[in-house]
């Protein structure tokens, strides 16, 4: 991490402007004013030569030539004493050209001498050539401590390029960047809307006389800090992050090296921790990061390992952590520093880096996924590597959904410098997010003055999402106290005052009275939540209003029904936009509900046992997560409820609905509606189809599904292990996969579709009559109306209470391959290649249809049994069992000399045998 600077370049004025130039101008500039041996106002840096040419020109007929240099920072250079204005911003600009060499990196760089000492600020870089004029251009926001006692530029080389190449410099300029009206009129376009608050009553009519408090209690824009171990050791540092950030960053623990210091034992502890205390206080949280090639953050036990060792562990590391927080990270700072460190790709190969991405998304299908850099502030010269890296990565098959500006200052916090290094980055697609942000400097009041610099600028980049704070309190901060907004006391610095009050002057807040002939409320406010209290009739209601940028830009309307029953009394509605909207609530804390990525505390939510959720056109969906404890949930077409306590969420129009176990002992009830209903059932997820609306039930290891009304359909899938699979065939299906258990009640079709594991079938009959169907691939039974199928089991066994009204019919002719149909005793099996596909015992009667290539064998019974047989079908009967079928296969009765077993055939069928004791008649 370093500081990011911005440069801008200087303009020139010749001698005769001397004693009355302006600030922010250079001093012949163009290299035109007639001079003996050197450019007067130009010196050569560190002692080496600057003179007038004529060989090369960008502008004109003269250039400056700098030569005989010694050290790489050396070249032209120019005191700007009383040339610029403290606090100003500056646009630095100039031509350059190399001699010599094909090319070379050539940067400007300020020098200052202050109370602080002298300082460098390195604020512009750029791959130069020989063939043309390259223009080179950064910002600076020029800051003092103290007495300004030297400032200058200097046109040289730069450390990255230490050769010593001969190179010209032409058309330098300085102009003043008045950045601040742009940027507040930017924040005013792209960070704040139109809104429209329209009252209703029950049945849709306008109402009026309505008292009415906006409170705004989240930002659409993300202001968070660093998460660091503070929050563990201080009780102060975790009341100030819950209090004043919506977003946090986990600053160090996730990293692979803390958390695996020893191959292969890994250390969670303040990770998890960090990740429980942002749930805990509504908090949006970021993993930083997966991997960090700077060989200090490197676990040192890969040191000398096999590039086939480093692959390895690198996938190793990604699928732990990843698939860890999955769900719970929004962030993952994927990679960290690409361009300045290489140490994965040095051992692994170029590929390793989109690699990582995409084992990263293998783990987390929802996470969104960064790049993160520093030093772009610096130079143009670098932002453009970045802009080639991020294409490359996608190009090859990372999916980059953010790009992450690492924003490290030492004092020279320039709007020209990012928005420099913005243009090169903001038409690429990805999320543009400040992911580290600080600015260095002794005096707490200059260090509010840059902050609200970067905050401001910052705030109005449109296709910004948010700022990260890279720590707040002086105890702790990586740099240091010069650094912090908050002293070690935790007393509010300058610079912690300025970022309040910066929050406060982007937050809308308003009361006002709806008065008679009105029946709206209109005000311009900051995208977020809001928290709307409405009074009428004596009648309080609270409402949360999402106020987001419409997808068509235009103004947001939301209109909040007000009853006019008592009951409604301090009920919580929440509303969606008229675009899509995606809606979170978690039952560990039900004061927080996230809507369109925003987390807000709501008020007073922890006593409302009753929220309704609106979306307000749109597709809107919503993810409801279980709390801590035991807990069994109803969930129903239009609500989901906390069985045992008053906690309801109605969720009337949602399209998407999503419920998540709090603990592996949840329970969920699933009720139907009273129309045709379309479930679908795998071992986590149980979804409910509803014409255009899906309600899904996941994770869930103990579901009940019920359905009462309408003709209503399951299909049930299997695992990956063995299945146990249980029916009465009349009124419920229970699966058990491996200690998930689901029940399905009362559906008019029932399907079970097995593909893997060895799954088996138990049922037992009522005292309905039932019809069964069996072949290899699948066995059904009905009763009336109702349908239960089970496809693909491998091994069924069904057992039933004996009833003669049952009919078991196998229809084994779908089935190209040769089958066996056994009867022994009460007991029938289907076999094929010597697997049992199909079992029954205790059927009084059943009918059996074989094919050409099947054969039916018949055991007699320990009792007497009888077999007849023609040429339209056959019957063997005992005491307690009967079959009877037709078939052109091979049928084969078997005694075995227990009982009298008596053969009857008339004309006997072709391939029909009788073996042993049977007495023909």
């Amino acid at each position: 991490m370093q500081s990011k600077i911005w440069v801008l370049v200087l303009s020139v004025f010749s001698l005769m402007f001397l004693t009355s130039s302006c600030p922010g101008q250079v001093l012949n500039g163009e290299f035109n004013d007639q001079f003996a041996e050197t450019p007067d106002w130009w010196y050569g840096h560190g002692g080496c030569s600057v003179v007038r040419t004529s060989q090369q020109s960008n502008n004109g007929q003269f250039s400056a030539f700098v030569s005989q240099r010694t050290e790489h920072w050396n070249g032209a250079g120019q005191e700007l004493n009383g040339d610029l204005t403290v606090g100003k911003d500056y646009h630095f600009q100039c031509w350059v050209r190399t001699s010599g060499v094909p090319s070379g990196v050539i940067r400007i760089e300020i020098s200052q001498e202050d109370d602080r000492g002298v300082r460098f600020f390195p604020i512009a870089k750029v791959l130069a050539n020989d063939s043309g004029w390259t223009l080179l251009e950064g910002g600076f926001h020029l800051m003092v401590n103290g007495t300004l006692d030297d400032l200058r530029f200097i046109v040289g080389g730069d450390f990255t390029d230490d050769r010593l190449f001969d190179f010209f410099v032409d058309s330098v300029t300085i102009t003043e960047n008045d950045w601040r009206a742009a940027a507040d009129q930017r924040i005013a376009q792209f960070r704040k809307s139109d809104v429209t608050l329209a009252f209703q009553d029950d049945d849709g009519n306008p109402v009026s006389d309505v008292n009415v408090s906006v409170q705004q209690i989240g930002h659409k824009f993300a202001f968070g800090s660093t998460l660091n171990d503070g929050f563990i050791d201080f009780d102060v540092y975790a009341d100030f992050f819950r209090q004043n950030f919506d977003w946090a960053t986990i600053e160090y623990y996730a990293q692979w090296k803390p958390v695996e210091e020893v191959q292969g034992v890994e250390d969670y502890t303040r990770a998890d921790a960090s990740v429980a205390f942002a749930a805990a206080n509504g908090i949006t949280i970021r993993g930083h990061s997966l991997a960090w090639p700077d060989q200090r953050f490197v676990p040192s036990w890969l040191f000398g390992q096999s590039e086939e060792v480093h692959r390895a562990e690198i996938d190793q590391r990604i699928d732990n952590v990843v698939s860890r927080y999955a769900g719970r990270l929004v962030h993952w700072d994927v990679v960290n520093e690409m361009l300045n460190h290489t140490y994965y790709q040095d051992n692994t190969g170029p590929d390793i880096r989109p690699h990582m991405f995409i084992r990263a998304r293998q783990n987390d299908p929802n996470v969104k996924l960064f790049t993160n850099e520093f030093g772009l502030t610096e130079s143009g010269f670098k932002a453009t590597r970045y802009r080639q890296l991020v294409q490359g990565l996608m190009a090859s098959g990372a999916d980059v959904g953010g790009i992450g500006l690492q924003s490290h200052f030492d004092s020279n916090v320039s709007p020209k410098a990012l928005e420099l290094t913005l243009a090169k980055l903001t038409d690429l697609g990805p999320e543009i997010w400040f992911t580290e942000f600080d600015v260095s400097n002794p005096d707490p009041v200059q260090r509010a003055e840059l902050l609200e610099t970067f905050y401001r600028y910052a705030f109005s980049v449109p296709q910004a999402k948010g700022i990260i704070m890279w720590g707040f309190w002086a105890g702790n901060h990586w740099r240091g106290a010069d650094s912090a907004i908050v002293d070690q006391d935790f007393t509010v610095n300058a610079a912690g005052q300025r970022y309040f009050d910066l929050i406060q002057q982007w937050t809308t807040n308003l009361t006002a009275r709806v008065s008679s002939g009105q029946s709206s409320l209109n005000f311009n406010g900051f995208h977020g939540n809001y928290y709307v209290t409405t009074v009428r009739n004596g009648i309080t209601q609270h409402h949360v209003v999402s106020v987001a940028p419409r997808g068509n830009g235009g103004p947001v309307a939301t209109s909040l029904a007000l009853s006019d029953d008592p009951d409604a009394d301090g009920s919580v509605v929440i509303y969606g936009t008229p675009d899509d909207d995606v809606f979170k609530f978690n039952f560990a804390n039900p004061s927080a509900i996230e809507i369109n990525g925003v987390v807000s505390n709501i008020p007073g939510l922890d006593d409302q046992p009753n929220i309704t959720v609106v979306g307000n056109d749109g597709n809107d969906s919503m993810e409801v997560f279980g709390g801590g404890g035991q807990k069994r949930y109803l969930l129903t077409l239009r609500r989901l409820a906390v069985i045992g306590q008053r906690t309801q969420i109605f969720f009337p129009q949602m399209e998407d609905f999503k419920c998540f176990p709090g603990t592996t002992e949840d329970q969920i009830i699933i009720g139907d509606s009273v129309v045709d209903d379309v479930f679908f059932s795998s071992p986590y997820q149980t979804q409910w189809v509803f014409g255009e609306r899906s309600l899904l039930a996941e994770g869930f290891r103990n579901l009940i599904c019920r359905a009462r009304r309408g003709n209503d359909q399951i299909t049930i899938f299997d695992s990956e292990g063995n299945d146990r699979v249980r029916s009465n065939f009349d009124n419920y299906v229970a699966v058990n996969s491996g200690g998930t258990v689901r029940q399905f009640r009362d559906f008019e079709t029932n399907e079970f579709v097995a593909s893997e594991g060895q799954d088996s079938l138990t049922g037992v009959l009522s005292s309905t009559p039932t019809q069964i169907s069996g072949s290899m691939s699948q066995s059904v039974f009905r009763q009336g109306a109702k349908v239960f199928a089970f496809s693909n089991i491998d091994d069924s066994r069904v057992s039933y209470a004996g009833n003669a009204g049952h009919v078991a019919e196998f229809n084994v002719t779908d089935d190209p391959a040769a089958d066996v149909v056994v009867a022994n005793g009460n007991t029938v099996s289907v076999r094929q290649g010597g697997s049992i596909g199909f079992r029954l015992s205790g059927v009084r009667s059943i009918r059996s249809l074989t094919g050409a290539n099947d054969r039916l064998i018949f055991q007699d019974s320990p009792g007497n049994d009888t077999v007849t047989a023609d040429s339209d079908g056959f019957q063997f009967t005992n005491d307690s069992f009967s079959i009877d079928g037709r078939g052109a296969g091979a049928t084969i009765a078997i005694a075995n000399g227990a009982g009298e077993n008596v053969a009857v055939i008339n004309g006997r069928p072709f391939r029909f045998r009788l073996i042993g004791n049977w007495v023909e008649q």
